[in-house]
């Protein structure tokens, strides 16, 4: 599994990483099919290491938050790639616009692994959820969703 540090790397090496992507993505889109999540996580994992694909994902991207939309779900927006090689916010800034413009409300995560990760970059999560102009969050009690206010 690529998501495991150090070792996930590896996985990597002397792969395509612009078919790796597309594989990625339509295994997200297969996923949101099964009608068995409300929310997804790490919509963008596949960054993990800091491969970035060469040709232009949008398409893919798009086509899965599109899914997203249709079956009306959430995306977790994860301060667990601030933890890893990439360094960065799940999902990337360009992902989360696309989702806004589309209408895909959010929920948060720190992925804690262990009690010390709980909440973890919580504070710099509510920064950039401001920066990039998100005013709701979305909870779930028993698969039922509710959109409460971000409360800084």
């Amino acid at each position: 599994m690529f998501d495991s540090v150090p070792d996930g790397a590896a996985q990597f090496e002397g792969r395509n990483i612009d078919e790796m992507y597309a594989d990625y993505f339509r295994r997200l889109r297969e996923l949101i099919a099964t009608g068995l999540v409300d929310s997804l996580a790490h919509l963008d994992l596949i960054k993990i290491h800091g491969h970035r694909p060469t040709a232009d994902i949008g398409t893919l991207v798009n086509e899965t938050l599109e899914f997203i939309h249709e079956r009306n779900l959430a995306i977790e927006l994860s301060t667990g790639g601030w933890r890893k090689p990439v360094n960065e916010l799940y999902p990337s800034d360009s992902i989360i616009e696309l989702a806004m413009e589309k209408g895909i409300p959010f929920t948060t995560a720190s992925d804690a692994h262990s009690h010390v990760q709980l909440g973890e970059n919580f504070a710099n999560l509510a920064h950039k959820m401001t920066e990039l102009g998100i005013r709701r969050v979305c909870i779930f009690e028993k698969h039922k969703r509710a959109e409460v206010p971000l409360q800084l």
